[in-house]
């Protein structure tokens, strides 16, 4: 079997090949990982978030960049 056939195989990245979440109602020993996650991936801009909350700026948005 080539690497790039395989659910986690090759490729020039990795990549997992399915849902890295779980379900909230799966079963306990199927329930690894991120259950139920709301978000997932990199958080990104935070130090732009930190400081408007030290500067005392209260604001609705989030600074998703």
């Amino acid at each position: 079997m080539n690497p790039v056939e395989h659910p986690h195989g090759g490729g020039n990245h990795q990549h997992i090949g399915h849902a890295s979440t779980v379900r909230r109602d799966k079963s306990a020993g199927a329930k690894v990982g991120l259950i139920a996650a709301r978000r997932t991936g990199r958080l990104r801009g935070r130090q732009a978030a930190a400081s408007a909350a030290k500067s005392g700026l209260t604001c609705d948005t989030h600074f998703y960049l």
